[in-house]
């Protein structure tokens, strides 16, 4: 969708086309700015909305309207810098975090964990600062971790359950990424993972490939996160073609399928226990799983 300035008639325009009589699914295109932006409409308008959620995967129940709300960057930030007065980084840290997972009903509880926020937050400080529309900073008189301290909260736990499924991805795929020399002095890996978390693992291999050019190719999402000097960018994909391996990638994975073979203890092989902390799903990627490939 179409990022742009946000201003009044266009809040006007969608509040126009919200029918009072009917509980709104607001319909974005899935992005973390996109769904930030519906949660600022839903706060401007004082709309019924009962759903925030993927254009693609908008499914009205009866008696809903659907309205199309393009992603704003001006509203996203404007949201941001609230959550942050209100709960903290961490709050903010825990949305961006949960964005990133493939549950469908993400938007909504994103959407519930920033009202909670916003109402249980005390902003009585902020009200009169004149930095208050520039500070993403929270105030002195709030706890940072006053929102989410509140576990069991039927707003935060969601929240919270899904943070904890992106870092536990995250941290997968920190392990079981496997790169290949292809020509053109590129290295590049495929990966499968079950979060969108490309865009949160690039700055840990930016580090330790700060000399060298690298692509990770995210073939369930179809994102690739392109890497050189240090410097990174993510572009959509729907198909890639990398290039040929290199000359000496063959010799180099065979010689890292029998250290691999070497460390195997046979009289411990324990397969249940493997494929807990090897899911299978990403064997496919794995060499030392790929005999002769």
């Amino acid at each position: 969708m179409k990022t742009l300035s946000f201003p009044a008639e266009e809040v006007e325009r969608i509040a126009t086309a919200i029918d009072p009589r009917s509980s709104v699914v607001l319909a974005c295109d899935g992005t973390l700015e996109g769904i930030l932006t519906c949660v600022f409409v839903a706060f401007a308008t004082q709309a019924d909305v009962q759903d925030i959620c993927d254009g693609s995967r908008v499914q009205p129940r009866i008696g809903q309207s659907v309205v199309a709300v393009p992603t704003s960057m001006e509203a996203a930030t404007r949201v941001q810098r609230g959550l942050v007065r209100t709960g903290g980084k961490a709050s903010w840290y825990a949305v961006m975090a949960a964005s990133a997972c493939d549950d469908p009903d993400v938007g909504n509880h994103i959407h519930r964990f920033v009202r909670y926020a916003f109402s249980s937050g005390d902003t009585s400080a902020c009200s009169t600062c004149s930095q208050k529309k520039t500070c993403a900073q929270p105030c002195e008189r709030i706890k940072p971790d006053r929102v989410l301290s509140q576990l069991t909260h039927p707003y935060v736990s969601p929240v919270l359950r899904m943070r904890k499924r992106v870092v536990n991805e995250m941290e997968k795929m920190r392990q079981f990424i496997r790169f290949q020399h292809v020509e053109g002095d590129l290295w590049f890996a495929k990966c499968n993972p079950s979060c969108s978390v490309v865009p949160f693992i690039m700055n840990h291999f930016g580090q330790r490939f700060n000399t060298q050019r690298f692509a990770i190719y995210d073939e369930v999402h179809h994102i690739v996160g392109v890497s050189e000097q240090g410097a990174w960018q993510l572009v959509s994909t729907d198909e890639i073609a990398p290039p040929p391996i290199a000359d000496d990638e063959a010799a180099m994975q065979d010689a890292w399928r029998c250290f691999y073979d070497a460390l195997t203890i046979d009289a411990r092989y324990n397969p249940e226990l493997r494929r807990h902390f090897m899911p299978m799903r990403l064997w496919k990627n794995l060499p030392e799983l790929v005999p002769g490939r």
